[in-house]
């Protein structure tokens, strides 16, 4: 038993150190947070179980930034969407905005602060209503 706890723990230890990068690999990647430029979002109201559209834009710089996704956070009724990206050692372009969209389902009925971020420490506010489904 303990010979296999060792060689599982070697293996996983090997397996870890194959998956590491240096810094000195090209194209390194960061992790970066981006800002949201503006969001457009479908409807300001909608039924239990629909998804709602969302639209974000974003600045990046063409060449050496990559949108990777968002991270939600928040209970209940507020939401906060943050953007992540990747920024690489590649020399950087020109700014470009991108669009994202993302798909928002919310699991109660009720009124939803959804925030998106802007720098470090600003948001923009978008209020979402979600109603009762319509009985057949």
């Amino acid at each position: 038993m303990t010979r296999k706890i060792v060689f599982f723990s070697l293996l996983c230890l090997g397996l870890l150190c194959l998956s590491c990068r240096s810094s000195t690999d090209e194209n390194f990647a960061e992790k970066i947070a981006l800002s949201t430029d503006s969001i457009a979002i479908q409807s300001e109201s909608i039924p239990l179980g629909a998804s709602v559209r969302i639209e974000s834009y974003h600045t990046l710089l063409n060449d050496c930034e990559q949108f990777y996704g968002f991270s939600v956070s928040g209970t209940g009724f507020e939401k906060e969407f943050s953007a992540y990206g990747f920024k690489t050692d590649a020399a950087c372009g020109i700014e470009e905005e991108i669009q994202q969209l993302l798909a928002f389902t919310p699991s109660e009925v009720g009124t939803y602060q959804l925030k998106f971020r802007v720098g470090e420490t600003g948001w923009i506010e978008k209020t979402l209503v979600v109603t009762a489904p319509d009985a057949p």
